[in-house]
């Protein structure tokens, strides 16, 4: 199919499964793939996100990082990656920029010193503080199309997903905290 004729297809028309053969059955398919849809989602997601935050420069992990560590002062790095779901490589780097713009504050843990201990700066609360109606809006962007009903329906159905699907992913969710970290950083 050449350029012009792609562009005669817009979101909003149906293909003629009649005139077009087989070519549109895989297409069909792949769009209707929860794999796609997932990664459909997270686009949707992304632009709203960069638009509802643009109050503050900061990326959907160094937010979770950022919210997780407010919830939780003095969580170790590895409880943290794991609380955020967030690999313990790229947290480390969020860690690192969330510091550098004075946002975290990284103490030693004495008794270990490969752990870490972190806690938010009053200039990181700030951010918290002025990101939360971007949250909102985000929150209104995304499920204000849905009815009530869907709406429920859709969170509980990624809930579900989420969690039974939890240990496929490369940064699985975890809800402990380490407890030799934990111990260690309050001696």
């Amino acid at each position: 199919m050449d350029k012009e004729s792609m562009e005669e297809i817009s979101e909003d028309s149906e293909p003629d499964h009649a005139n077009s053969g087989k070519k549109y059955d895989l297409y069909d398919e792949m769009i209707a793939h929860p794999a796609h849809l997932i990664r459909r989602s997270y686009q949707i997601f992304q632009a709203g996100f960069d638009e509802d935050m643009s109050v503050v420069n900061i990326t959907p992990v160094q937010w979770i990082i950022l919210v997780t560590v407010s919830s939780f002062p003095g969580i170790d790095m590895t409880s943290l990656a794991g609380f955020a779901a967030v690999d313990k490589t790229s947290c480390g780097r969020a860690v690192a920029k969330l510091s550098e713009r004075g946002y975290l504050q990284i103490s030693p843990i004495l008794e270990d010193l490969r752990q870490k201990r972190l806690s938010v700066t009053p200039e990181g609360k700030r951010v918290i503080d002025q990101t939360r109606p971007g949250v909102s809006r985000l929150r209104e962007r995304l499920l204000g199309v849905l009815t009530e009903e869907e709406q429920i329906n859709l969170i509980n159905a990624l809930q579900v997903f989420v969690s039974r699907n939890n240990e496929l992913s490369r940064a699985p969710q975890r809800r402990k905290i380490d407890k030799k970290a934990r111990k260690k950083s309050t001696t």
